[in-house]
């Protein structure tokens, strides 16, 4: 995934956008550094945050996380 300079995914992944659900902003999507879960920018009447993207079926849309050295856990 290519990270924009304000920290945002430029574009994301075919697979990600095959089972996002509807109605969430998919022009300002970060990746969470404390999960590594995608979050995006949602925009409200009283404040603007940071909400977990999740798919079709409700769940939240994850990377897989790698350990220190750079690979993915056992």
């Amino acid at each position: 995934m290519l990270i924009s300079s304000t920290g945002f995914i430029k574009e994301l992944p075919e697979g990600v956008l095959s089972i996002v659900a509807p109605n969430q902003d998919l022009t300002a999507v970060r990746i969470d550094p404390t999960d590594g879960c995608l979050e995006y920018r949602h925009i409200g009447p009283v404040e603007t945050t940071f909400l977990p993207l999740r798919s079709v079926k409700e769940q939240p849309i994850c990377t897989q996380r790698l350990d220190s050295d750079g690979t993915a856990p056992n």
